[in-house]
């Protein structure tokens, strides 16, 4: 991409014009913030010197890597209004802004032919910021983050607490013979099991959803909405849930869904003045056309999961319809809504290549119905948990190094694996962990660690267990936890994650599974879904070099990943210690790169490894070729986990 930066002009405003003249036109354009004007054939931006800014060039989204505050591009619109069939572009851009306001600009263009027969795209950008309106916004946001804040540090000790009443359940069941105290301590065990759900919930709705793509079954993901709603919406407004009884999954994200899905039924909610009915319902279609999709977005013809929540409430005319999927468009009172439900549904349904329609008229209620497309080629098995029967499962064998700072977690967990035939050393206190770890790594078959812990956090105990011994088995127990975090520790060589309270016959099992990884036969993998859900890998080409075995496919991908993560942070002072070594490691990442068909990512290896060789590295190279990496580890775990 080439940027020509035009120089400034200046216009002469003084004097008396007849309105509607030229001139009169002419001297209008100080009110823009800048012009633009995109070669496509060329690639050519020239640009006024305030639009630069708006613009994300390479240098730009490499220096942003990692940020929170992802900016809407100038680029990115009109590269869209390219490929869609308007004439005309008329388009919001918010800039978002890490420490202020955030900004919001219309970007206004059309498209041209110049006498040489080249198209291109000319246009202008208004700044429409609204100062007083972004800082109310602005205020909402902080209340919701310190909401979010909160219920995350509540749901911790919350946690806790339900690991401890877990535990105890399961000690006396295990002491117990009468059936009558049996079927008490089951219902006990209900109870906790409805009060975690409502705690995963909260916390799904208070925090940034990781991008995980793996299979959701979106009819549980209904249920668990359904649930949560009928805790919160008011009991004058009847509730009704309607599923066709089949399978519904689609690759995606979860808790974008659960959360559109959250958002679409609130709003059905304070639609209602008093009493009235919202009914959501759950079924299959094929489409092939859809009329009326807000996305404007083509889909592919398929099986699709189609939701739709109704309700009978107010309903809106056309003049709200349009607006009500813009950004901080709100039809409630000032401190009642911030206007960015709508948006962020229709930012889950895009990232789920789905539609949505709308159908609603005012005084008859309204009806918004989002499509999703369900996977093909995989059959869905409803028993496939993979358990054995108990006697077979839970008893077996391993020594474990147990990491809690909750002491009655801690006093049952270590109980409760001793009676599952584990030896057990527990530690309360993280340092005298790490320092007994040290002088004994060679004794124990796994570490079983807390994430959330005080003085010393989970991530660093991990970070000073892999430093002693890199390939120690690791598994992770999580109430809440930075999510980022625990990826990060899954990339670097976790072994696995388990969320509070624990069910003890998944801990015990994940135990067995983690320290005989090696030994264990490998599950079935479809290797059809390796293919779906790895859209940017040429995984159907590698697939072929290993004869269609895609479970050997997966043990290449994860012993790559785990054992060359560490590179991101070697790297840099690995090329000046010991140049040799660093070309070694780019070498064998090319190689395996091109085994789990991630083609770019062998490409920058090989790029690299010329450039090493030469002995003429450019900084910007290596940062090219380690954020790819990443990118690629970070695929190669969401297809593990979606399988």
């Amino acid at each position: 991409m080439r940027v020509i930066e035009l120089e400034s002009f200046e216009l002469d405003r003084s004097g008396d014009l007849e309105a509607g003249k030229y001139e009169w036109y002419l001297q209008q354009l100080h009110l823009a913030t800048g012009f633009f004007e995109y070669e496509i054939t060329e690639d050519c931006w020239k640009i006024t010197p305030e639009i630069r800014s708006l613009l994300s060039e390479v240098a730009q989204k490499k220096a942003a890597v990692g940020s929170l505050f992802e900016n809407d591009s100038l680029d990115s619109i009109v590269m869209n209004f390219i490929e869609g069939k308007k004439v005309q572009l008329m388009r919001e851009l918010l800039v978002r802004h890490k420490d202020r306001p955030w900004n919001k600009y219309l970007v206004c263009g059309e498209r041209l032919v110049d006498s040489t027969g080249h198209p291109k795209v000319r246009g202008m950008v208004l700044d429409i910021s609204n100062k007083g309106s972004n800082s109310a916004v602005d205020s909402q946001i902080h209340k919701l983050q310190s909401l979010g804040q909160l219920t995350s540090g509540v749901s911790h000790d919350f946690n806790n607490q339900l690991n401890g009443i877990l535990g105890y359940v399961s000690l006396m069941k295990n002491s117990l013979l009468d059936a009558k105290m049996l079927q008490y301590l089951e219902g006990i065990e209900r109870s906790v099991a409805h009060a975690t759900s409502l705690t995963r919930q909260l916390l799904t709705f208070s925090h940034k959803a990781v991008e995980e793509h793996g299979n959701v079954d979106i009819a549980q993901t209904l249920k668990d909405t359904y649930q949560m709603l009928k805790h919160t919406i008011d009991r004058r407004i009847d509730l009704k849930l309607n599923m066709e009884d089949k399978d519904f999954n689609v690759i995606g994200e979860a808790s974008l869904i659960n959360n559109a899905l959250m958002n679409l039924c609130l709003n059905a909610r304070d639609a209602i003045t008093g009493q009235g009915e919202i009914s959501i319902s759950l079924k299959q279609g094929f489409v092939k056309n859809l009329e009326g999709n807000v996305l404007n977005t083509p889909l592919m013809s398929g099986n699709y999961a189609i939701i739709e929540v109704r309700d009978n409430g107010a309903g809106m005319d056309d003049a709200v319809k349009k607006k009500i999927l813009t950004p901080f468009f709100t039809t409630k009172g000032l401190g009642k809504g911030t206007g960015m439900g709508l948006p962020l549904v229709l930012e889950a349904i895009q990232k789920h290549k789905g539609a949505l329609t709308i159908d609603s008229t005012v005084g008859a209620g309204s009806a918004f119905t989002l499509y999703l497309p369900l996977i093909r080629g995989f059959e869905y098995n409803n028993n496939n948990n993979n358990n054995n029967n108990n006697e077979g499962i839970l008893h077996h064998s391993g020594r474990i190094l147990l990491i809690d700072d909750e002491q009655s977690n801690l006093e049952i967990t270590a109980a409760l694996l001793d009676g599952y035939g584990y030896s057990v050393t527990a530690f309360v206190d993280p340092k005298e962990a790490v320092d007994y770890f040290a002088a004994h790594a060679n004794d124990y078959d796994c570490i079983l660690l807390d994430v959330i812990m005080p003085g010393m956090s989970g991530m660093e105990v991990f970070k000073e267990v892999k430093r002693i011994k890199p390939d120690t088995r690791i598994v992770l127990l999580t109430g809440v936890g930075n999510p980022f975090d625990l990826d990060f520790t899954l990339r670097q060589g976790g072994d696995a994650y388990l969320s509070k309270p624990i069910d003890h016959t998944d801990l015990s099992q994940t135990l067995f599974e983690v320290i005989n990884n090696d030994t264990l036969p490998p599950k079935p993998v479809n290797a059809q879904k390796l293919i779906d859900i790895a859209p940017t890998f040429d995984v159907a080409r590698s697939l072929e070099r290993i004869a269609g075995n895609a479970s050997l496919y997966l043990k290449i991908a994860r012993s790559f990943r785990k054992e060359y993560y560490g590179i991101v942070d070697q790297f840099p002072q690995l090329i000046h210690s010991d140049c040799v070594e660093a070309v070694r490691k780019v070498h064998t990442i090319k190689g395996l790169a091109a085994q789990v068909g991630a083609e770019e990512l062998a490409t920058y290896a090989k790029e690299l490894e010329a450039s090493l060789n030469s002995g003429e590295s450019s900084q910007e190279l290596q940062g090219i070729f380690l954020e790819e990496f990443i990118e690629v580890a970070d695929e190669l775990l969401r297809m593990e986990k979606a399988v």
